[in-house]
């Protein structure tokens, strides 16, 4: 323990060393300050658990120094030490917080109890701290299992106690959104079993790829996942997410998407929908689900090429045309090229994020040969030319347009 001992004058200060054996009742380091401004100066560079201050200094006396010790290290002890009587100064000194109002003469027991009991304090207080801290840092490493294992619960329906479920959600750090929250399913198919960082990774990369990040997810089973979205997905943004996570595991995906619930009591409610539809055989019929799945597969793996559209995608996959356009705008809601496009301009978006290439680089990169129409289906697209997204962004600006 370390004591700061002001007073102004030296022979108090000199003699307050002398009367006491400080080692012997735990005080390591005994420092003197002859005024409060000293005091405060000693206090910003060095760590004390106790102050003893003379009340009557010059220019600042022992009460305001208590006020400012306690304004910036609320912890620490202050004890006073006064030739005064009067109990304005005693009720001042209360008001002000201060552990001990000790009169003069100093009486040399009667400070070594109130010092022992100020450490006494002092120490009770670190332990106190120290287990909030060993708290703390316990939560923060088991939060992750603690939200899993709340989402789990709360999905299987088996959470009702509305005050269990308070405690829980808090515990585990989870904040329920006020716009609510939709369960998305998934399921794969394949053989191979994921390790729990593996399969994060890809499920966190393909849920950037196709709903701009998920709030949570957790694993239902061996090859079942279900992810919490702050918005109902639509049936392009479910395909794309299926052909994401597919390619990151290498195995064959479907998901569905739930009702979105208003609170958290609706959550297990949201996951039994998107479980009906999977059983179903998801959203869409089996053919149609394959040809639209297919499709954005190869609008993925071609966006580069300039010349590729419905045509080409439609022969890839041994059907019309016609009939694979009529098919997209049903289950997507909007025509394939409108598809290529936005696909396009994401894509080119990203770019200009998180790379220093130049606009006709990432036009090409996207499959648009000229840089002027790149940058006018871009400004349609965004309401910016890519040169006022970049430098929104915080990316260089090559003025290309």
């Amino acid at each position: 323990m370390k004591i700061l001992f002001v007073d102004d004058e030296k022979i108090i200060r000199d003699g307050i060393r002398a009367i006491i054996n400080w080692e012997k009742i735990g005080c390591q380091k005994l420092v003197m300050a002859e005024n409060a401004a000293r005091a405060l100066e000693l206090l910003e560079n060095e760590a004390f658990d106790l102050v003893i201050t003379d009340i009557y200094m010059q220019k600042m006396n022992g009460i305001e120094l208590a006020k400012k010790i306690y304004d910036t290290w609320p912890w620490m002890r202050v004890i006073i030490l006064s030739a005064y009587e009067d109990f304005t100064y005693a009720r001042e000194a209360i008001e002000a917080g201060v552990f001990k109002y000790l009169l003069k003469p100093i009486v040399p027991a009667e400070l070594e109890n109130t010092v022992l009991e100020a450490f006494r304090q002092v120490e009770e207080s670190r332990q106190i701290k120290q287990q909030v801290r060993e708290s703390e840092e316990f939560i923060h490493v088991f939060r992750p299992q603690l939200a899993a294992d709340f989402w789990r619960a709360l999905l299987k329906g088996e959470v009702s106690d509305k005050q269990d479920a308070k405690r829980r959600m808090e515990l585990a750090g989870i904040v329920f959104p006020d716009r609510g929250l939709c369960c998305v399913a998934a399921v794969w198919k394949g053989k191979e079993n994921l390790n729990g960082k593996d399969l994060k990774n890809s499920i966190e990369e393909a849920a950037k790829g196709a709903f701009s990040g998920c709030m949570y997810w957790v694993r239902m089973g061996e090859k079942r996942v279900v992810l919490l979205l702050s918005h109902e997905p639509d049936s392009s943004q479910l395909l794309l997410f299926s052909y994401l996570f597919g390619s990151e595991i290498h195995q064959e995906v479907q998901a569905a998407a739930g009702r979105l619930a208003r609170d958290w009591m609706e959550i297990s409610l949201s996951f039994k929908d998107a479980e009906v539809v999977l059983k179903a055989g998801g959203r869409l019929g089996q053919e149609g689900e394959n040809l639209v799945f297919q499709s954005i597969k190869l609008i993925e793996e071609h966006l580069s090429q300039e010349d590729f559209g419905v045509n080409d995608i439609a022969q890839r996959l041994h059907v019309s045309a016609g009939y694979f356009s009529r098919l997209f705008k049903k289950q997507m809601g909007i025509t394939c090229i409108e598809y290529l496009t936005q696909k396009r301009i994401e894509r080119a978006r990203k770019l200009l994020e998180r790379t220093e290439m130049k606009h006709q680089a990432i036009a090409q990169a996207v499959g648009y040969a000229s840089v002027y129409y790149f940058s006018l289906q871009f400004k349609k697209q965004t309401g910016e030319t890519p040169g006022q997204y970049r430098k929104r962004v915080g990316k260089k600006d090559d003025s290309d347009d």
